[in-house]
């Protein structure tokens, strides 16, 4: 009898463990999710900010090709007059050579939000992978749950059983007995 009490206390502590084990790994999925979903929100904002760089980029090399055309407008239209406007086409190369300074930061910034997007991605299947290896524990400790409880289960069967011939083994007994005094 207290044999069936402790593994009944037993079952009855490895369930609530079970139950403890679930919620929190409930809670551990509910964090990672808010994490995914933060690091999602952060690369789309970097996702963002490189669109509006590319874009920018672009704007930066139209305005270094227009004033190229230009310069070299000017320097025709200088050697055609037969005019120098030295002064001119020198601020002109200035402001080239300011554009092609921009234009090799925003590569720079570019590069540098790739490499951060890269970062990002592999951080993102590094959780995924821990919440597949997480699921997967999950499902080992429903299938041990399920096995200790069908174990359980004919442990109640056999010991019901058990108790049923007790009872007709007292039954005889006393009938053996009665039969003896007859005797």
């Amino acid at each position: 009898m207290n044999e069936v009490k402790r593994e009944q206390e037993a079952r009855e502590s490895l369930e609530r463990e079970f139950d403890d084990a679930e919620k929190t790994h409930e809670s551990e999925l509910r964090h990672e999710r808010r994490v995914r979903e933060d690091k999602d929100s952060a690369l789309r904002s970097v996702l963002d900010d490189l669109s509006r760089m590319q874009s920018l980029l672009s704007q930066r090399e139209s305005d270094l090709e227009a004033v190229q055309n230009a310069l070299r407008d000017m320097e025709q239209r200088s050697k055609e007059l037969g005019e120098t406007h030295t002064t001119a086409w020198f601020s002109l190369q200035l402001e080239v050579d300011r554009l092609k300074r921009d234009v090799d930061w925003l590569e720079d910034e570019l590069g540098r939000a790739r490499r951060d997007l890269g970062d990002r991605e592999g951080k993102t299947r590094d959780r995924e992978d821990l919440i597949h290896t997480l699921q997967l524990e999950v499902q080992q400790l429903t299938t041990h749950t399920q096995a200790r409880l069908s174990l359980s289960e004919k442990l109640d069967s056999t010991q019901n059983s058990f108790r049923t011939s007790e009872a007709e083994l007292f039954g005889y007994l006393t009938k053996v007995n009665e039969l003896e005094t007859r005797l």
